[in-house]
């Protein structure tokens, strides 16, 4: 289910699958399918749960929203948000915002509206050179993600690491005697490229 998990998720009886099983299916770092794509199978496995529901979430109520909410409370921190892309974001998750934290929604909304908000959640790093995807890439290396795989957007932006700006020429003499001291000699760093 994990390599192949979309033949799972549209098969008939996925809605019937218990809750521990589909958390646990969940947390799979290796899940194959898109962020957005287990939040859909999320929803409908939600609405399965709460034959009274209709799917659209323009017709909700609070009352709705809260017993939604209550069946997938176990569920909700588990999907990664921030993985999502702006488009998706706008279409699949902004609908079902009453599902959400308040404050998960609002710095959702941060993080796809402002450029330096989002390059604060890999740990305010704030590189003019390069940015969150590359980190993300960056990360999987470090990790030994296979980034050629077919799959390698499986749970897309990859951040597990707090990445921190050592060196900028603009503020810290960007010369070749300066780097060579800074660089070379500094045992931090000279741990770090080992």
């Amino acid at each position: 289910m994990a390599s192949f998990p979309e033949k799972g998720f549209k098969s008939f009886d996925f809605t019937s699958l218990p809750e521990k099983s589909l958390i646990s299916l969940i947390k799979k770092e290796d899940l194959q399918m898109k962020e957005v794509k287990i939040w859909e199978h999320i929803l409908r496995w939600g609405l399965a749960q709460n034959l009274t529901l209709i799917s659209d979430p323009t017709t909700w109520t609070d009352d709705d929203f809260k017993t939604m909410e209550i069946i997938l409370q176990h569920y909700l921190p588990l999907i990664r948000f921030y993985s999502v892309s702006s488009n998706d974001f706008l279409e699949k998750v902004h609908p079902n915002k009453k599902l959400l934290k308040h404050q998960l929604f609002e710095d959702l909304l941060k993080y796809y509206l402002d450029v330096k908000y989002k390059t604060s959640r890999s740990g305010n790093f704030d590189s003019k050179i390069i940015n969150i995807n590359v980190i993300s890439l960056i990360s999987k290396w470090i990790d030994k993600v296979d980034i050629n795989s077919d799959f390698v957007y499986k749970r897309e932006l990859y951040l597990p690491y707090e990445f921190k700006l050592l060196l900028r020429g603009s503020r810290d003499e960007f010369t070749p005697k300066y780097f060579i001291h800074y660089v070379m000699i500094n045992p931090r760093l000279l741990n770090l490229l080992k």
